[in-house]
């Protein structure tokens, strides 16, 4: 019996164990999203100032891209 209920209560452990895994990883991704869809509305914020001749660091200003960034988004636009 008691080991029984010794089982019982591991199953029941590894349960929430799994459930709170997912729960955090369901959060964690969504932030994971949010962050990335930020960063492309950026870079798409940064392609149309790079089409109205707006210099690498007035786009590095503007957005939050670093100006690296910029400079190599400019250089793939143009290939």
């Amino acid at each position: 019996m008691i080991r029984e209920i010794g089982e019982a209560a591991t199953e029941q452990g590894l349960e929430r164990g799994i459930e709170q895994g997912m729960e955090q990883g369901m959060e964690r991704g969504r932030e994971e999203g949010k962050l990335e869809g930020i960063e492309e509305a950026e870079r798409n914020v940064a392609k149309k100032l790079i089409d109205r001749d707006y210099s690498d660091e007035e786009i590095s200003e503007l957005t939050s891209l670093e100006l690296k960034e910029v400079t190599k988004l400019r250089k793939s636009l143009e290939h």
